[in-house]
């Protein structure tokens, strides 16, 4: 007898997986909804506008990763030339820093948060590079 090949069945296994935790998620996420704000479509718009923040930011962030994988760390990541892409990483989240300052309206109540939050988006975004490099090889 011979033995299945699990290789060709991962797709549409981990497909059907991504269905079905979705439509739960959704399930969810429509019951918690409807409790919360009931027929209240205000509040429900605030919170669609919130949500949808929450995916441009991901988005953004996947965005400048692949941005970062396909031309910094590809020319700047190499044996003679890590300070360079480490360079880079320091002026990107000195950039993003800034843009969070920007967003705020430079409070300086928030500078730690925005130190915080900045510190973590370049080291998602130097992690994701490191995935699509890992994964491109």
């Amino acid at each position: 007898m011979q033995k299945p090949n699990w290789t060709k069945a991962g797709l549409p296994v981990f497909a059907l997986l991504c269905i079905g935790l979705g439509g739960y998620w959704v399930v969810l996420l429509k019951q918690s909804i409807t409790e919360q704000y009931g027929d209240d479509g205000e509040q429900l718009a605030g919170f669609v506008r919130w949500l949808s923040g929450y995916v441009m930011v991901a988005a953004g962030l996947v965005f400048t990763a692949w941005l970062n994988f396909r031309w910094p760390y590809r020319l700047l990541a190499g044996p003679q030339q890590r300070w360079f892409y480490r360079t880079w990483l320091l002026l990107l989240c000195w950039g993003l820093f800034e843009l969070l300052q920007w967003r705020t309206m430079h409070d300086i109540e928030l500078v730690e948060e925005n130190l915080l939050v900045a510190a973590l988006l370049s080291l998602c975004i130097a992690g994701l590079s490191l995935v699509f490099d890992m994964t491109r090889q």
